[in-house]
């Protein structure tokens, strides 16, 4: 039997068996989908369970008695997980670690960076490197999406405290990164809600959060890219079998009504209002059909952060001179310890950036291809992150007394 994964690489009977074994609990495998547990009295007395009995994480299991040992369901949908939740309290919820500093080749890895970077409308130079040390974030999150049905998962992005470029992290590359914690004396990580939290150098918590959650945002929307087909697939379908249905109904109305007109002789004027009352009718009533179509299909989505894990280490950083038209601007790229390669450069606008990259005139910003467009009505191009409410050129025309 398959388990959802709690995290990214933990099963929630491996999960259970570590957080009972934490907290001095006796754990034996009784097959895939059971353990048995032997709880200090203290635990089992705030837990609210036996002392001596068999955790189920089956999804249909129901409390029985197995061998005269109690079986106690505990799928995710059980009150036993609750009760995990409740004994986790805020352990886990945030650390701090320091990891061994990468062993790599600075001048061939400054050779990959013009690989790495490609402007559409700039160009840049590496004016300089060094050995840095860079603190990244990194955010489990847990999003659900809710339609007519459900989808949940776990999203794991990493953000870089000094230049905010950020990464969703796979599973390979978290349960590397999981393996790489283990390994760390235990001395060095430390949970501390506020040094996990907080950010570099010459940035506030409150810009790091805030670009962090837009990148979430964004990498959730390219995650559940297959669910909203699905929503808008069903939805296209529905709409387009209400729309035959109601047109059917509205073309039934006209001959019916046309047909009282010969056998009866009616005015004609008089038939006109007539259909004109039916097929008025009909439109409304596909209208709120339409509406409640709508409505079914509308997708809210929830995102909660989990965990942070603030991570320290030593890297190389290269410094780029990006230059457009007569400006430049600084900007450091560093080599990611994490996924062992060059990082990405930041999108200014949504931090989850769609290469190539390109430089707003008017601040320099740099943008993906998604946050720098043609504006559809003046063709120029408009940077999302100066002007995120829209182009700024034709709203700026549209102020203007004629």
């Amino acid at each position: 039997m398959r388990y959802e994964q709690l995290s990214m690489s933990r099963t929630l009977p491996e999960f259970a068996k570590d957080l009972l074994n934490h907290h001095d609990a006796l754990i034996e495998e009784r097959g895939e989908d059971q353990l048995e547990m032997m709880l200090p009295e203290a635990l089992a007395s705030s837990l609210g369970l036996p002392e001596h009995g068999r955790l189920s994480f089956a999804s249909t299991a129901q409390q029985t008695l197995n061998d005269g040992v109690e079986v106690i369901p505990a799928s995710y949908d059980s009150n036993t997980f609750k009760i995990f939740s409740d004994l986790l309290g805020e352990g886990g919820r945030s650390a701090l670690a320091a990891i061994s500093p990468p062993s790599v080749n600075i001048v061939k890895l400054k050779g990959k960076v013009a690989d790495r970077i490609v402007f559409n409308n700039a160009v840049f130079q590496v004016t300089g490197h060094e050995l840095a040390e860079i603190s990244y974030l990194v955010i489990y999150a847990k999003y659900t999406a809710v339609s007519d049905e459900k989808k949940e998962g776990i999203i794991v992005l990493g953000i870089n405290t000094q230049n905010l470029s950020t990464c969703r992290l796979t599973r390979e590359a978290t349960r590397s990164l999981e393996e790489l914690l283990k390994s760390i004396p235990e001395r060095i990580v430390e949970n501390d809600r506020e040094d996990a939290e907080k950010s570099g150098e010459g940035i506030s918590r409150d810009v790091l959060l805030r670009a962090a959650h837009r990148g979430l945002c964004a990498m959730t929307k390219d995650v559940l890219h297959d669910f909203i087909h699905s929503l808008e697939r069903r939805l296209n379908r529905d709409v387009s079998r209400v729309h035959d249905y109601y047109h059917a109904l509205m073309d039934e109305a006209k001959r019916l009504i046309e047909k009282k007109k010969v056998k009866d002789g009616e005015d004609p004027d008089k038939l006109k209002e007539q259909i004109k009352d039916k097929v008025k009718a009909i439109e409304n009533e596909l209208r709120l059909k339409v509406n409640d179509l709508v409505t079914k299909y509308a997708m809210n989505v929830r995102i909660e952060p989990l965990s942070f894990i603030r991570i320290q280490s030593k890297v190389p950083l290269f410094w780029l001179e990006i230059k457009r038209r007569k400006g430049s601007r600084r900007f450091p790229l560093a080599y990611h310890p994490i996924l062992h390669t060059l990082e990405s450069l930041p999108c200014e606008a949504c931090y989850h950036p769609i290469k190539p990259y390109s430089i707003c005139d008017d601040r320099l910003h740099i943008v993906c291809s998604r946050c720098f467009k043609h504006c559809p009505h003046c063709g120029k191009h408009d940077c999302k992150r100066c002007h995120p409410g829209g182009c700024a050129k034709c709203a700026k025309r549209n102020l203007t007394p004629h």
